[in-house]
């Protein structure tokens, strides 16, 4: 059971969720600024982590989650303003984790990863959390590669040309490069290596055709694309790591929680995507990238599992022939999700050490929701990032990946995405436009919606999959974990 409050009556009961098929659904946390989302959100992932084996991916905008590592001080268990609810709650449940001693056995063993736009070095805070920089190799971004380049084959066909000659160049020689593999600006180099005929275009005969002014635009795709994301590049080795053989971007942090990371990559249970200090460029960069890979992991171990089940069925446990359906699959998938093929050639689901029987499920975080994946998307790399948790929304299921979308303006939400959702968290929401949207993307009566708009900080109206009836209000539980953001400080910019 997941304790995430306590009911509104005289004898305070707590709130309790069974973990059973109907915990595992899209969740819509919708509530006004000031309501308590981030404060319910970590309480229902304080409550997933301490009692399951789930994984979690936090999209973190506004650095709520960076300190989400961290219990509370002992003075929030003993004196503070929730210690009498604590201890109710602790006098009530069995199991209970509030209290310190019993919530701090548990947390301080869970591993995080915290990767943050700003820091510059590795650091490890303590056994089993690291705090790492928002960096991205341009080697592992795949199929993202062509989306970024966005450069029409029809339209342009000698830049395209030219781009792929150049990688054709990169992968003769890849052996020159780190194991981190060539960069933005190793391909600006190498086409004008090309340009200025510093590279024998015979074993390039697809070169012939361009010019020194077609060279010079495929210079300008690679520079540009270099410098708009400049921040997030990878640009040598990593204080605080001695190897290269470590993770040291977002494609391995991520996949080294998923169990398929390369060299000593550190594994996680909770990775934070502090994207507080980002632009807004940065951020939906980031998002996408981690979307990416999230769906490209447990793709590849959703077909492992069922690679295993066909060969238990049919008595090979043994080798498995060269092709299969589900390599087909996989390409297919591929192309359909991603747009592009040729992903990952290194990383063979045949060759991955996964254990498929064990695999958890992954619930992803979107907090400020309609940012991400809002009706009208403003760029197409925002356009990408809603398309891919659309995606994940109608098909992430099968794979493992649930959604937690956070939002205090459903109405801006891209359509279709609330429908997905079969819990719901609704918190104060004064708007009445706003509750009347989500009462018909919900499907939640009106007069049950128009409850909230009387809500206190702290209560909260649970509907949907998880709970028996239509509805049951309550005042969730405290969140046990240290939280960023929330309201200003009084006592300071009151005093003069």
């Amino acid at each position: 059971m997941l304790v995430l409050g306590m009911h509104n009556d005289a004898a305070r009961r707590p709130v309790s969720i069974p973990l059973d098929e109907n915990t595992l659904k899209h969740t819509a946390v919708i509530g006004q600024s000031g309501s308590g989302k981030s404060y319910f959100i970590s309480r229902y992932l304080e409550e997933l982590l301490l009692r399951t084996k789930a994984r979690v991916v936090i999209l973190d905008p506004n650095g709520d989650f960076l300190r989400f590592d961290h219990s509370r001080e002992d003075e929030f268990w003993t004196t503070g303003a929730f210690s009498q609810s604590l201890a109710s709650l602790s006098s009530q449940v069995e199991d209970t984790y509030d209290n310190k001693s019993n919530f701090d056995k548990i947390w301080n063993t869970i591993p995080f990863q915290f990767i943050t736009d700003g820091p510059t070095q590795i650091i490890e805070t303590r056994t089993g959390v690291y705090r790492v920089p928002l960096i991205f190799h341009w080697k592992y971004l795949d199929s993202e590669q062509d989306f970024l380049l966005n450069v029409d084959p029809i339209i342009y066909p000698k830049i395209y040309q030219g781009i792929v000659t150049c990688y054709h160049y990169m992968r003769d020689y890849e052996s020159d490069y780190p194991s981190q593999g060539y960069t933005l600006r190793d391909l600006e180099n190498a086409a004008e290596l090309f340009a200025t005929r510093r590279i024998a275009v015979g074993n390039y005969p697809e070169a012939y055709s361009l010019n020194d002014e077609d060279w010079l635009s495929v210079r300008l795709q690679f520079r540009q694309l270099r410098k708009k994301f400049y921040k997030l590049w990878y640009r040598g080795t990593l204080k605080g790591r001695s190897t290269d053989s470590v993770a040291t971007d977002l494609s391995g942090y991520i996949r080294a929680g998923f169990g398929s990371g390369f060299g000593d990559a550190d594994p996680w249970r909770v990775g934070v995507i502090g994207l507080a200090a980002s632009t807004v460029d940065d951020m939906l960069f980031t998002a996408n990238a981690t979307l990416y890979r999230i769906w490209k992991e447990t793709q590849r171990a959703h077909a492992a599992a069922q690679k295993k089940e066909i060969q238990i069925i049919s008595g090979a446990a043994t080798e498995a022939a060269p092709s299969s359906s589900i390599d087909l699959e996989i390409r297919e998938e591929d192309n359909h999700f991603m747009g592009s093929e040729g992903d990952d050639l290194d990383l063979d689901p045949e060759n991955m050490e996964w254990d498929t029987e064990e695999r958890v499920p992954t619930i992803i975080v979107i907090d400020e929701a309609q940012n991400f994946a809002p009706e009208s998307p403003t760029s197409p790399i925002q356009a990408r990032v809603s398309d891919k948790i659309a995606m994940i929304a109608a098909e992430g299921r099968k794979y493992g990946l649930f959604l937690l979308l956070a939002t205090q303006r459903p109405q801006k939400l891209r359509a279709g995405l609330l429908q997905e959702c079969e819990n719901h968290c609704l918190l104060r929401i004064q708007s009445k436009l706003e509750r009347l949207y989500a009462s018909d993307a919900l499907g939640v009566p009106k007069e049950t919606v128009e409850r909230v708009s009387s809500f206190d900080k702290g209560e909260a109206l649970l509907t949907g999959r998880w709970v028996p009836g239509d509805s049951l209000p309550c005042s969730f539980a405290p969140a046990r974990t240290v939280l960023g953001g929330g309201d200003l400080n009084r006592t300071y910019w009151q005093n003069t």
